[in-house]
């Protein structure tokens, strides 16, 4: 309103002047009335007079944003992280066996973990779980030659549960927690004598210094060998609650499953750790069986989720193994 004030006073001083000119006489020239109190405004302090409401229709921003400031994230709930998977997902068939009476079965389940000479300074625990490749290989000669056929737990859970007939002398050679040297060391000679192995993958590991990647599983799937969930962190699953066992089974399963299109319904409890909890968390993921690092050569109908097996040390000749083998599957019967 002060603009249109001002306006109207230099309209009636322009008025004045032109009167004054047409009368064609000198006059004392009338005094122009001050402009209006409120639109006095010295020029030297005066600051940009708002405009009014009317003016405009919307109102623009006045503050432009600070030029490589970023809005800081808004901070969300942790969740457990699976291992970027680089392979498309795929369709999953579903393992079902066929219905048939129940019957317990004596295979025996060898345990394997590093495939690999130690390092120099490996602690105990580290000795204990790395059989070099040359025993190894002693080991696997071994099982060839007294004619042992290498089965899935697949096929052991069809033989108790559907009553599907299994080799002679079947045995299932597993590795726990995806080391490199699985790929690296123990594969190719698994090839060698027409073995096939069942490897416990923790997903979350993958990819991490010492253990594969996700295009080694593929490549150990792709050559026959059996791939089956260990958790995705390797944590205790006794005493843990439901939800913390459903992440770490479910979400390993499902990356398993995804990543490969085949189904994974047999589970390793890392650690051998484990209580009823996880089990029925188990039967609920659809998982139909797991392994245990109990020491024994049985899976009965009624233990499915319990099946034993054979540890082997680092430093056992192929004697200890075939006598831990033997007194093991001839104490189950």
């Amino acid at each position: 309103m002060r603009v249109v004030k001002w306006l109207l006073w230099v309209c009636w001083l322009l008025l004045l002047t032109a009167g004054a000119s047409a009368s064609g006489t000198a006059a004392e020239p009338t005094p122009a009335p001050p402009p209006p109190a409120d639109v006095l405004v010295p020029l030297a302090a005066a600051e940009p007079l708002a405009s009014d409401p009317a003016d405009t229709e919307t109102a623009m921003p006045t503050a432009e944003p600070t030029p490589g400031l970023i809005p800081s994230p808004t901070p969300m709930p942790v969740t457990l992280q699976l291992s970027p998977l680089p392979l498309a997902p795929k369709e999953v068939p579903t393992h079902r066996p066929t219905a048939h009476p129940r019957e317990t079965q004596h295979v025996p389940v060898l345990m394997y973990h590093h495939i690999a000479i130690p390092p120099e300074n490996a602690d105990a625990i580290r000795l204990d779980l790395s059989v070099p490749p040359a025993s190894f290989e002693e080991q696997m000669a071994y099982f060839a030659a007294q004619g042992y056929h290498a089965v899935k737990p697949a096929d052991v859970y069809d033989a108790v549960v559907g009553g599907k007939p299994l080799p002679s002398n079947p045995i299932v050679f597993t590795f726990d927690d995806g080391y490199d040297d699985n790929y690296l060391n123990a594969l190719p000679i698994l090839k060698k004598f027409n073995f096939t192995g069942t490897f416990y993958i923790p997903t979350g590991l993958l990819a991490r210094p010492g253990y594969m990647t996700w295009e080694q599983i593929a490549l150990l799937e792709k050559s026959g060998m059996d791939i089956e969930s260990h958790s995705v962190t390797h944590p205790s699953l006794k005493g843990k609650t439901a939800d913390f066992i459903r992440r770490e089974a479910g979400q390993s399963k499902r990356a398993l499953e995804a990543a490969l299109g085949a189904p994974v319904q047999f589970f390793c409890y890392p650690a051998g750790a484990y209580d009823k909890t996880t089990i029925q968390v188990l039967q609920e993921l659809g998982y139909l069986s797991a392994t245990t690092t109990q020491a024994g050569a049985w899976q009965k109908p009624d233990e499915p989720y319990q099946w034993p097996r054979v540890r082997i040390h680092g430093k056992d000749r192929v004697s200890d193994v075939a006598q831990r083998v033997r007194t093991l599957a001839g104490a189950a019967k």
